[in-house]
């Protein structure tokens, strides 16, 4: 409750139960991930790719290696929120206290330098470092597999591995020190090519704009983040995204509608798929354009367009996230699919983005969605030949 408190302490106490918000759904997300590599490891087949299983452990790692991953307890969160009975806390301080010398985990790796903050409750470093080396060994990243079986030598590992760690190790000196190019990572943002292993939240180490993934075999979408001008209001925003495109021509076609002097005028630029047809395109400007401005360091900030641009975009291009349905503190998230032949379905409940192809799937074995649970199939967005001018959550 806010009641009693002076303008800047409701404005901290705010800040903070947004902080807190992030971070809790930030675990969900990394206690789902882990759910794969768990399964992974403890049932004798598994139907995931090896891409998958990479991916996934590559986010885990990612994730939880970086300084943004806040080491405070997930009770501790909830706490300062008000949202913990006494009881519940008790009981959580002494999982904490058996959890010293969980799988993996306890006192060992951190003094050998391994990963200095604690992994959330439950969740095994061994099991996603194993993953992790094994399927970047099988495709072709060397280096990130050297680096994954290293870090195993320090920690207490099954007895049963200890010789195929030993192994793996001696192998993989005999291999190149360095990962295939087709592994590495793209910004769809800054067009900046990554390395695999990011300590920052598994985002870009160039523009700080995160990696959008799916929640079914966590590869990276072609996905961006923007957000409207702070002049532009947030009705305005969604009434001028809805709207068709001012531009009617067909796609690659070579010309370009424009107006000059007063009049509607028509060129026809290099021909069909003209140099100039992504330079036509506002988004693509204005996106490259804050590329160029990013300062490293600073804050990460999605790109900010203005009416003009909004008023270019295709409804069906753009996904809207509601995130006010959880609380009115929280922003509504934009994005834009920047290969619009990538088919992408999003959960209206959780706001978690798949593949089309594997959501529809999951969906019709399960009756819910694969992350939150949800069985409103009709407040599911597919994206997809049929889809409605406007996909919004």
């Amino acid at each position: 409750s806010l009641e009693g408190l002076g303008p800047e302490e409701a404005d901290r106490k705010q800040q903070q139960a947004v902080n807190n918000f992030w971070e809790l759904r930030r675990r969900a997300d990394v206690y789902y991930a882990y759910s794969y590599i768990h399964a992974y490891i403890q049932e004798p087949f598994t139907t995931l790719l090896p891409e998958n299983v990479f991916n996934c452990a590559l986010y885990l790692w990612n994730v939880l290696a970086s300084s943004g991953f806040s080491g405070a307890t997930t009770t501790g969160m909830l706490l300062q929120n008000g949202h913990i009975s006494p009881d519940q806390m008790r009981e959580a301080k002494r999982r904490k206290a058996v959890a010293a010398n969980g799988p993996g985990g306890g006192p060992q790796g951190n003094a050998r330098g391994h990963l200095l903050r604690e992994v959330p409750l439950g969740i095994s470093r061994v099991y996603i470092l194993y993953a992790l080396a094994k399927q970047a060994q099988s495709l072709g990243a060397f280096k990130l597999a050297r680096m994954a079986y290293d870090k195993l030598q320090v920690l207490r590992v099954p007895p049963t591995w200890q010789h195929q760690i030993d192994l793996s190790c001696l192998a993989i000196r005999s291999k190149a020190y360095s990962d295939q190019d087709e592994l590495l990572p793209v910004c769809n943002w800054c067009m900046t090519t990554n390395p695999l292993l990011r300590s920052n939240l598994d985002s870009c180490v160039n523009c700080g704009h995160p990696f959008l993934r799916t929640f079914l075999g966590f590869d990276i979408l072609p996905l961006v983040e923007f957000q409207p001008e702070d002049n532009i209001v947030m009705g305005e925003a969604l009434k001028l995204i809805a709207m068709e495109p001012n531009s009617k021509k067909q796609p690659n076609d070579g010309w370009r509608e424009s107006t000059r002097g007063g009049a509607d005028v028509m060129c026809l630029d290099q021909g069909p798929m003209g140099g100039n047809e992504e330079g036509a395109d506002l988004f693509v400007q204005k996106m490259l354009d804050a590329a160029s401005y990013f300062v490293p360091g600073e804050p990460y900030q999605p790109v900010r367009i203005d009416r003009e641009t909004m008023a270019e975009l295709r409804p069906e291009e753009i996904y809207i996230v509601d995130m006010r349905k959880f609380s009115s503190l929280l922003p509504i998230r934009f994005f834009r699919s920047m290969i619009p032949e990538v088919a992408i379905a999003v959960c209206s409940t959780c706001g978690h983005f798949f593949h089309q192809e594997t959501w529809e799937l999951e969906f019709l074995q399960n009756k819910c969605c694969p992350y939150c649970g949800s069985k409103d199939i009709d407040g599911a967005t597919v994206a997809s030949e049929t889809k409605p001018p406007l996909t919004s959550l």
